[in-house]
């Protein structure tokens, strides 16, 4: 059989298989009751052996039993250790995330991590883990020890029977107390849990079974679920779609951030919101869902008949909602439409507010308080009063509530007036327009400690610091505010301190009235900043900005007012639409310029924007306007900058000069220019000052910095020269004197008398490197290194962004340090050396072997190119492998290039399907090989493979 198979791998997409992995054979399975049940959860990674080993008759322990939980579930938080006999074990993580997700306890401080795990004990923690409350059942246990069992576990172990997922002995015992064995625990796993899932794919589960998420960004399609779906920890913030999926059970919901657990055509018995961590918003479209019960602050977006609260929790609506029971104290926060809230006692000092419409609210409980529009508040008659719009309300009364009037009632002609001015307004008949109503149209985490607020119209007070506030959403710390300003009160520039990685909501407070948004701020990806657009004519903007590593950018504009945008969707993109139907272009490490064209004379838009860097890292979507202001042109005779050329004095200290711009005009400036005419800005810097102006000749100017004002790196600046005569000229530059950073210093010892060293650089230039004997600087002392020397004597070599080839075969002996200093490519050095470890303290690599003539190894590269100048890359190996088995496109790196996503073939395969040459072309037609010297690094069996090769 000789065929050649193809198979497209886009990054994160997969055929799901619930036996993936390949445990092996163990050696003392075979027969066992519980072979299939072993064979299933090693495959699955939840169990293993040892030394060929399964061991299914031995003991659990409960810190054993705590490591699989854990493995099934895959818990994202700990709790405080107040365990006395909790030392640092392999089993000390897993208990105390079992601790904090409520399905293990302690008791008089002691979690008894090595005691034998009682069958019990073992049904309980499983039963809690799964979502089940212990309450008693109608089902009689049939066990001839029932009464043996513990009242703490007896709810449970009934309930587990009930499902069909325990049983007992041959004899009709349960054996409550005698320790679980191996085997009886994969087989209580199977008889519970269908599968775990962890990629994109698609199930069956019969016979009651559950099935676990426990991956973030997983979709599952076209699948029935006979028991609960389990969306667990280990979902984190991350996305979960489910298409045409039928759960039978419920749908436990302890995973899922802001973005999103969503549900397209599925049928859904019920729902459990029980994420405790922070807010998970569930998005329905086109399904059918049972009761919603709210165990933990939600945010519900669609269609539902019917939500229970049970837990104290804050609840966004932005759906539709028949019936809303409360039975815990709850913010409701009403953005769509409810149709009744009904708070029972036991829910004293609910809130329910928002814009949106709320048609009853029945109160049983005590100071509740309601802040929606035209709501008909009933107040129980035991209840002594409840808040409603400010008012209060006695028992047995009830209130319309109404909106407020913010100017006296008008005529019945000047109403008709305005009822036909806002129905023509894009189909809003409120008393205010949507155009004219203040919101916050968009907020913007510039860089860490700034954050960039645009309202739809400006304010008519300027607002103040005690007008902000920024809540976490995300289970993390609130931002402080350090300081609010703004130059037009339309957009305000917050100062805050240093805060990390979550979703956050702003609230503004104008004139009483609170408006709220919510926006992410995420940093582990590329840094975009510098952004600036220029329209260039009635057709054309140039957008400028800086990243801070190479990738790529997707864009879309949306003409003010327009339904629809030029590319992609309604409204605001995700940036899941940008990626997917976008514009797209390559990203530049530092200053980037794209040029869009297509505009609409005397219009203006909005830029959505996404990057994503060469480790598929994404940040959220940004904003930025494009005017309808077209930039004057130069004037006739007027002078122009023709560059601007940054200075730093790395040397420096704090007193002197040590930045300074040579400011050079494309002819003879007449006349003396001063401090006066200049003007240096950046939009990520407002606290500029000049110092003083030194005349180099009558077309070049030197323009120092005032002493102390440091311009900040790797940012856009604008140098503005304005002459007698009020004509101005102004050139852009980007201004950058950091020298590359280092990372992941990675040092072998080849031999007693050389070194191979590995690094990545944040960007690129030179590296200089020499080798340096102990005694020759104090570098136990933390005193800066002067790297003069290695500037003038050391080796030099080329640096480009991420990791770099090798060194290899570097002299260096025991007693001696590798030390290094780095320039950009404008010449700005490093103003001291970094070093490693003694030579002595790095690990000495193993001989090379002598060359193993049935040893896997690449042996011969080739690039070839078609007619567009699309690649396709053949790689030859040294023996014949199933090679779309064995290499994934994740196994796959050219260096320097990030992750990739390829087309695969095998060439002329054997009647075994096996091969030894493989053929890439990348997924990404505008993705391809740079010429020179090339590395490809490809693991297969957990052994990397690389081989050089010249495009």
């Amino acid at each position: 059989m000789n065929k050649a198979k193809i198979l497209c791998i886009i990054m994160g997409t997969a055929v799901l298989s619930a036996s993936a992995a390949f445990a092996g054979t163990y050696g003392d399975i075979s027969g066992h009751w519980a072979e299939s049940a072993i064979t299933k959860w090693s495959n699955q990674d939840i169990l293993s052996g040892y030394n060929g080993m399964f061991r299914p008759d031995d003991t659990v322990t409960r810190g054993e039993m705590a490591v699989i939980l854990d493995r099934v579930m895959k818990y994202t938080e700990t709790s405080e250790n107040i365990f006395t006999d909790l030392d640092q074990a392999f089993y000390t993580e897993p208990i105390l995330k079992a601790v904090k997700a409520g399905t293990m306890i302690g008791s008089d401080n002691a979690v008894r991590p090595k005691e034998l795990m009682t069958r019990q004990e073992a049904v309980v923690v499983l039963a809690k883990a799964l979502g089940f409350d212990g309450l008693p059942t109608e089902t009689s246990l049939p066990f001839t020890d029932t009464d043996e069992i513990s009242d703490w576990a007896k709810g449970y172990v009934s309930q587990m029977y009930s499902r069909g997922y325990i049983s007992g002995s041959d004899s009709g015992a349960f054996n409550p107390s005698a320790p679980i064995s191996r085997a009886e625990v994969v087989s209580m796993l199977s008889n519970s849990i269908e599968t775990i899932v962890t990629e994109n794919g698609a199930v069956s589960s019969n016979n009651g079974k559950d099935v676990v998420i426990n991956t973030p960004d997983v979709a599952l399609n076209n699948s029935v679920v006979d028991g609960d779906l389990i969306l667990s920890e280990g979902v984190g913030e991350g996305d979960v779609t489910l298409n045409n999926v039928t759960v039978k059970g419920r749908l436990v919901v302890r995973g899922g951030g802001v973005n999103t657990v969503r549900l397209e055509n599925c049928i859904v018995g019920s729902i459990s919101a029980e994420k405790k961590s922070s807010p998970v918003r569930i998005l329905e479209e086109g399904s059918v869902v049972g009761n919603v019960d709210v165990k933990s602050s939600a945010v519900l977006e669609g269609s539902f008949d019917a939500v229970n609260i049970y837990n104290p929790s804050d609840l966004t609506v932005r759906g539709d909602i028949g019936t809303i029971e409360v039975y815990a104290k709850a913010d409701i926060e009403a953005e769509g439409n409810i149709e009744a809230v009904n708070i029972n006692e036991g829910a004293a000092e609910t809130s329910v507010k928002g814009d949106g419409k709320v048609e009853t609210v029945n109160i049983g409980a005590e100071n509740v308080s309601v802040e929606t529009d035209d709501t008909n508040v009933v107040v129980e008659k035991n209840i002594s009063q409840a808040v409603v719009k400010g008012e209060a309300v006695k028992g047995g009364e009830s209130k319309l509530s109404k909106a407020e009037k913010s100017e006296p009632e008008k005529a019945e002609d000047d109403k008709k007036t305005e009822t036909e001015s806002s129905d023509n307004d894009d189909g809003n008949s409120d008393s205010e327009s949507s155009s004219s109503r203040l919101k916050i149209k968009n907020v913007e985490s510039v860089s860490n400690s700034y954050v960039r607020v645009t309202l739809s119209k400006p304010t008519k007070e300027t607002l103040t610091i005690d007008d902000f506030s920024i809540i976490c959403t995300g289970g993390g710390s609130d931002m402080t505010i350090l300081s609010v300003y703004t130059d037009d009160n339309k957009i305000y520039h917050l100062t805050t301190a240093y805060y990390k990685d979550n979703t956050y909501n702003l609230q503004v407070n104008v004139d009483g009235k609170y408006l709220y948004r919510d926006f992410v701020v995420k940093y582990d990806c590329a840094e975009i900043k510098s952004e600036k657009v220029d329209r260039i004519s009635e057709t054309a903007a140039i957008f400028t900005y800086v990243s801070d590593t190479p990738g790529t950018m997707y864009y879309a504009i949306k003409e003010h007012g327009a339904a629809r945008m030029l590319f992609g969707g309604d409204n605001e993109p995700s940036a899941e639409e940008l990626i997917k139907t976008g514009a797209k272009v390559d990203m530049a490490l530092e200053l980037n310029a794209i040029e869009i064209g297509g505009l609409k004379a005397e219009t203006p838009y909005t830029l959505y924007y996404v990057a994503v860097d060469v480790k598929n890292r994404v940040t959220p979507v940004k904003q930025i306007e494009i005017t309808p202001d077209v930039k004057p042109p130069v004037e006739e005779g007027a002078y122009q900058i023709l560059e601007v050329v940054p200075n730093y004095n790395e040397k420096g200290d704090f007193f002197d000069e040590n930045y300074w711009y040579t400011v050079t005009f494309d002819k003879p400036v007449a006349e003396e220019l001063t401090l006066d005419n200049f003007v240096l800005t950046c939009p990520a810097q407002d606290d500029l000052t000049l110092g003083r102006v030194e005349k180099v000749n009558d077309t070049t100017y030197n323009v120092y910095m005032k002493v102390g004002s440091i311009p900040k790196d790797g940012n856009t600046f604008t140098m503005v020269v304005t002459f007698a005569d009020g004509k101005t000229a102004s050139k852009d530059f980007y201004f950058n004197t950091q020298a590359p950073e280092i990372t992941l210093l990675n040092i072998e010892r080849n031999s007693e008398t050389s070194i191979n060293v590995e690094f990545e650089s944040s960007k690129g230039g030179y590296l200089y490197y020499k080798v340096y004997n102990e005694s020759d600087y104090g570098f136990d002392s933390t005193e800066p290194k002067n790297p003069d020397d290695i500037f003038a004597t050391g080796n030099k070599i080329e640096l480009k962004y991420g990791l770099n080839n090798p060194l290899k075969d570097i002299e260096a002996t025991a007693g001696q340090r590798f030390c290094f200093a780095t320039e950009n490519v404008s010449g700005n050095r490093s103003n001291t050396f970094d070093y490693s470890k003694p030579i002595e303290d790095y690990s000495m690599v193993s001989p090379e072997p002598e060359p193993d003539p049935e040893k896997l190894k690449i042996t011969d590269v080739t690039v070839e190119a078609d007619g567009d100048g699309r690649q396709t890359v053949l790689i030859t190996f040294s023996k014949k492998i199933d090679i779309l088995f064995d290499i994934s496109s994740n196994d796959i790196t050219f260096v320097g290039m990030g992750k990739q996503a390829y087309e695969r073939q095998a060439i002329d395969e054997d009647e075994y399907g096996l091969s030894d040459k493989m053929s890439l072309k990348f997924l990404d037609p505008s993705v391809s090989l740079p010429s020179g010297e090339n590395t490809v690094m490809i693991m297969v069996d957990g052994t990397a493979l690389t081989f050089n090769f010249t495009v």
